[in-house]
């Protein structure tokens, strides 16, 4: 039996099969990459009486970043900060010391905040930019 294709049904599979991304579906490394620009930015969180804000930056596949609060107004770097896909954990120097814990969720950066290593509260900052 012999089959007969249109012309212009091969012209659609040809295009379907030649489409580079139409049906691609992204490596781990991919999202992964796409997680980590998403916490690039500046983050703000009302905390203390007052808000802070954080900023995280990827240079050369190294994160760095720093925290503000809007009572002391001066910037600070944060410490022991890792990024492993949408998740984001660091310190902050204090009495008691504060550690964060945070996942992105859409425009925003929720988990907790542990304070002195014994408690832990709710933590949510918006995307300032």
């Amino acid at each position: 039996m012999k089959h007969v294709f249109s012309r212009n049904s091969v012209a659609m599979f040809a295009a379907i099969m030649l489409a580079p991304s139409v049906f691609a579906v992204p490596s781990p490394a991919t999202a992964q990459a796409q997680a980590n620009v998403g916490i690039t930015g500046a983050w703000s969180a009302p905390f203390a009486s007052g808000t802070w804000t954080f900023e995280f930056r990827q240079e050369n596949g190294a994160w760095s970043g720093r925290y503000m609060s809007s009572k002391y107004q001066k910037w600070h770097d944060l410490k022991d900060l890792t990024v492993e896909g949408n998740r984001v954990r660091f310190a902050v120097e204090a009495q008691p010391t504060l550690d964060f814990d945070l996942t992105l969720k859409g425009a925003a950066l929720t988990g907790e905040l542990i304070l002195g290593k014994s408690r832990s509260v709710p933590f949510v900052a918006e995307r300032v930019s």
